[in-house]
């Protein structure tokens, strides 16, 4: 897996639109990313903490994750579920 993902790549691996995580973008939340001219790249490493932030284990005393924006209630529902389900950002499904 190459350290630095596309949109397209990072949105098929979370089975999202690439125009959800553009718009993200636009709106200054999501995850975090570098602009390479008009390239836009997401970090590995930058993806794999967004996604552990994410991580919400029941019973302990995390608190309830609740998105800041009402664009990142979809993405904290499949962070929610992918975890549940075991899920591996770098494994091919």
């Amino acid at each position: 897996m190459p350290d630095l993902l596309t949109t397209a790549q990072l949105a098929e691996y979370l089975r999202l639109k690439p125009q959800t995580l553009q718009a993200q973008r636009s709106r200054g939340v999501g995850f975090p990313y570098i602009r390479i001219g008009r390239n836009v790249r997401y970090r590995r490493t930058d993806v794999e903490k967004h996604i552990r932030e994410c991580l919400v284990v029941p019973g302990e005393d995390s608190p309830t994750l609740e998105p800041r924006h009402p664009s990142m209630k979809g993405l904290v529902e499949k962070c929610r579920e992918a975890s549940e389900n075991g899920f591996n950002l770098w494994e091919r499904a």
